[in-house]
Formats: C-alpha cells, structure tokens, sequence
C-alpha cells in the first residue's frame, strides 16, 4: 500500500469516527414503513482524466417490526436498489437484499440487536452461487439511563473484496422535545430539529462499504463501493403519514474501484484495509454533490 493510500485511509479513520462519536444524539420515534426513490449524483469526475459520468440510485424499502408483548421486536426488511453508470454506454448493477433482525431485551437496561441479511449484488445476468452474501450485525446495548442508551457490536461480511469487518456503535440521548440526533454507525446518523409533525428537518450522515459483481461480459471482475454522504434534509409532511423527503449534500471518500475477479484483500476492517497488493483496474473519483428525494409511508410511536 503505497504512503498516499494510507494518509487517505487515515483521514477516513478520522473523519467518519468523529462524525458518528463526537455528536449528541436522541431517539428516533418513528419507523418508514415504506420508502422509494431516488439518488442522483450528476457529475462524478476522475481524479486523473477530464472524463465524467452519471450515477443514478433508485430504491424501495419495505419493512415491518413485529412487537412483542415483552417488547422484544422481529424486523423484516426488503430492499430492492438499481444503480445506473452513465458515461460512454449504461452499466446497470443491482443490490437486493432481505434483513432479519431481532431485538432481544434482558431486563429493563439491556438488550441485545442481531440480524442477517442475505444480499445479491449483481447485474442480474448469469448469477452465480457467490453472488449471494449474507452480512451478519451483532450489538449489545445498554440503558444506564431513561434518556441515555449506547451499545457496541461488530458487523461482518465476506464481499467480493474478501473479509470485511466494521465496528458497530450505537448511541441514543434524549436532549429536548425538538433535536433529535439517532445514530447506527456504520450506516447512518442524523440530527434532526423537529417543532411538531410538519416540521422535520436537519443534516443525515450516511456511510457505506460493499461490493457488487459484474456479468461475464466484464470478466465477472468486481466493484468495491464505498461513501461517505453528508447532506442536508427537509420532510415535507402531506398528511401524518405520507413525507416526502429531500436531501442535498455532498460525498466524500467515495470508491467505484474496479478489480479482476480474484484480486482479494486478506482482511479488512472498517476503512484500514491489510495487505492490500490488489491492481485497480480504473481511475479513482472525485468527491461530488448529490441530489436525492423519495416518498415515505411513516408510521409514529
């Protein structure tokens, strides 16, 4: 790994770790039930090269929590995700994925979070066996406190790339009836400024690391994706339960790294990846503003 790659991998330690633990945060008191749309990026630039192209995201995710009279939670999670790479021609690729996730509670102050969620990543050509992962999260969470809960876990996948490993932390802080900040690193965090059920609004911290295969007519090589999205959002409330939301921020750190088939990573973790020797097959990307607005079935608890 040459020195400009690790002082890249460096500022992405500590980038993404005081975004996600170096903010006060607060519960979030509803669930999308539903939730499509799109994320558009429309000028993504080659760090080496004058060239550009287009990338679309379209989306819908479905999910329901089953609640026990104990209050241990079942969630069901489909997300259907087309990704659209528009420059000379069209490549399109695709992640689905079904999550299971349980929320056991041991006593009043602790509880335990699992899921799986088996995924294929793929442009949907000539699947293979190996197109199917099946990332695993496990976090313990505890609640010294009403308006105080965090908890630590560890989040695994073997991607295209090979063994990834992520530290998952969670932190809920109740400050007041109107700022709201939840947080489940890797995936996501926001602080949110709420006056009453029209108004939602505030900036949505997103990050994410994964892999998609290509067919056969690209040598079945792989892409390693990667971001980390820091955007402002507004909900538009058109009745108590049907929000449009819209965001607009910027991405940084981003990766659309193409690799050969078999060129692997021995182990990684989080963003620090060991004996990485792989040969990039493509240009790196630029950081770039993105653009993203979908329509929401919300329901409050």
């Amino acid at each position: 790994m040459n020195s400009n790659k690790v002082n890249k991998y460096l500022f992405r330690i500590i980038f993404v770790w005081s975004l996600f633990l170096f903010q006060p945060v607060c519960s979030q008191d509803y669930i999308d039930l539903l939730s499509a749309g799109t994320n558009y990026v429309p000028d993504n630039k080659y760090e080496n090269s004058d060239s550009s192209f287009k990338l679309a995201h379209n989306f819908l995710h479905i999910q329901y929590p089953k609640v026990f009279e104990n209050k241990d939670v079942f969630l069901t999670k489909l997300s259907l995700n087309h990704y659209r790479w528009a420059e000379t021609s069209n490549l399109d690729f695709y992640n689905i994925y079904l999550q299971l996730g349980l929320l056991k509670h041991f006593g009043e102050k602790t509880s335990l979070r699992f899921a799986v969620t088996p995924k294929i990543s793929s442009q949907l050509k000539d699947i293979e066996g190996n197109d199917f992962v099946v990332p695993v999260i496990g976090v313990l969470q505890l609640k010294p406190k009403e308006t105080f809960s965090w908890g630590l876990g560890i989040y695994y996948s073997y991607e295209f790339f090979g063994h990834y490993f992520n530290p998952a932390i969670y932190i809920k802080w109740d400050i007041n009836d109107h700022l709201t900040f939840y947080s489940d690193f890797p995936s996501y965090g926001y602080l949110a400024y709420h006056k009453d059920q029209k108004l939602n609004t505030g900036i949505w911290i997103a990050s994410s690391t994964t892999s998609v295969r290509l067919s056969n007519e690209y040598n079945s090589r792989y892409i390693q994706k990667g971001y980390v999205d820091a955007s402002w959002f507004y909900d538009l409330y058109l009745t108590k339960n049907i929000v449009i939301r819209a965001k607009a921020g910027y991405s940084v750190m981003r990766a659309l790294d193409l690799y050969a088939k078999n060129d692997k990573v021995p182990f990684t973790f989080s963003v620090m990846e060991f004996n990485d020797e792989r040969v990039q097959l493509n240009d790196d990307i630029d950081d770039a503003f993105f653009f993203e607005i979908s329509l929401n079935y919300r329901y409050h608890y």
